[in-house]
């Protein structure tokens, strides 16, 4: 607790002690040792030892990362108090003790410190070392009783606030007076101060804001997510061009396309309640591009499920970013998907398709670092939709993949929860 504080509570154990070190540190020169845990009031007693004696001697508080050797060269019949000694060197030290000839030195240490300094201050013989305890539970309540009656604030004495306040201080006072600050404060802003027809005029205003901010962002929500996009649909989509980089910390930029919807159309539970959604008679014959097995995922915010391979044809169903499927087959920039729930067709450019052995970025940005670690390196910066081929090496959660662009490879490692492996059943969110 600094001197600016209105109220200080001395330890029943170190009432007697204060007046022994009080007689030393006003009565003679030389150097002393005042140490304890972090947080358990160290400063804080030097200082009220040095207030209560400053009709018999001046006093210097100098923290030692800011000490400044011209600024206490030629000091005289002071009490220096020097905190956080353990953070000077030995020569620093050595230029300090010569002021204990005119002057008393307090050096305030932490416990685990204390041997070090004892050490460097061995042939000056340190008149006292002093150590800080934490206080007692019983001590608290006193404290806690003192203090309130300091300050203006109404705080209440009650026994299980002042328990709660010792479980967490473990009785150091530094942590006490950092708790009884913020109850202080606590109780201001919910104090009696203001009547009950201001109290209920900002509850007004209060809920007022969240009913619009809540509005607002339903608004938000809806026109990001359900825009009309049929004439958008129409244009040719043009792919973002990549933009070539430099290794190893180069990022890859590209722009996508997002599909919206131009009519309101049902949900997807709807539509498979009242509609009966026909299935082709023949497939066509996908080997080429791996038999089968080929999957997809959206990578536009939402994306249309049409019944035909026509911008013309209803809407069946909706699919968001992220949302997977087996592909069933391709026709002239449609995709025919079948997601185990209903199938239809899809603009192949709102999609990335992969097939056995390969992967899809499944996140906004994904990192493929030089390691597979978060502190490693990153070789390139991955968008949602890119393709990327799979290795057999494994490191926990990190999968090592292949990048490949502009005729350029990159091998690297990537978390294996971004990425979309293709799996005999897709799984939608």
């Amino acid at each position: 607790m600094n001197n600016k504080e209105p109220f200080f509570f001395l330890s029943k154990n170190l009432k007697e002690i204060k007046v022994i070190v009080e007689n030393i540190i006003f009565e003679t020169n030389g150097c002393g040792i005042i140490y304890g845990d972090k947080k358990t009031g160290k400063t804080a007693f030097a200082k009220y030892l040095a207030e209560a004696g400053k009709k018999r001697r001046d006093f210097t508080y100098i923290p030692a990362e800011d000490i400044d050797f011209k600024e206490i060269e030629g000091i005289k019949n002071n009490v220096i108090i020097i905190d956080n000694a353990h953070l000077l060197k030995r020569d620093q030290i050595n230029a300090i003790k010569p002021l204990c000839d005119e002057n008393f030195i307090i050096f305030i240490v932490d416990k685990e410190y204390l041997p070090l300094l004892r050490e460097y201050l061995k042939d000056k013989s340190p008149k006292f070392s002093l150590e800080i305890k934490p206080i007692s539970f019983r001590e608290l309540e006193a404290l806690f009783e003192g203090y309130i009656k300091h300050i203006e604030k109404p705080i209440y004495k009650n026994k299980e606030i002042v328990k709660y306040i010792y479980e967490l201080s473990g009785g150091k006072l530094g942590e006490i007076f950092d708790y009884l600050k913020k109850l202080n404060d606590l109780v201001y802003y919910f104090s009696l101060k203001i009547t009950y027809k201001e109290k209920i005029k900002y509850l007004t205003i209060f809920l007022a804001f969240l009913v619009f901010l809540s509005l607002f962002l339903g608004f938000l929500y809806y026109t990001t997510t359900y825009k009309d996009v049929e004439n958008e649909e129409k244009k040719p989509v043009v792919e973002g061009v990549k933009k070539k980089i430099e290794l190893p910390s180069a990022q890859i930029k590209v722009k996508e396309k997002t599909e919206n919807q131009t009519h309101s159309v049902k949900s997807v539970k709807e539509q498979l309640k009242n509609k009966d959604i026909p299935k082709e008679e023949t497939e066509k014959d996908l080997s080429r591009e791996g038999g089968n097995n080929l999957y997809g995922m959206v990578k536009a915010s939402v994306v249309n499920v049409r019944q035909e391979p026509s911008l013309d044809a209803p809407v069946v169903a909706k699919l968001k970013r992220f949302d997977t499927f087996k592909v069933v087959e391709k026709k002239e920039g449609w995709v025919k998907i079948n997601t185990g729930s209903f199938s239809g067709w899809i603009k192949e450019n709102y999609i990335a398709i992969v097939k056995p052995g390969y992967a899809v970025v499944k996140a906004y940005v994904l990192n493929l670092r030089k390691e597979p670690s978060t502190k490693s390196d990153i070789l390139v910066k991955l968008n949602s939709g890119e393709i990327v081929k799979l290795t057999n090496q494994k490191k926990g959660r990190w999968r090592k993949i292949i990048y490949t662009f502009d005729n350029i490879s990159l091998e690297g490692w990537a978390s294996e929860l971004f990425l979309y492996v293709p799996e005999e059943k897709p799984t939608n969110r």
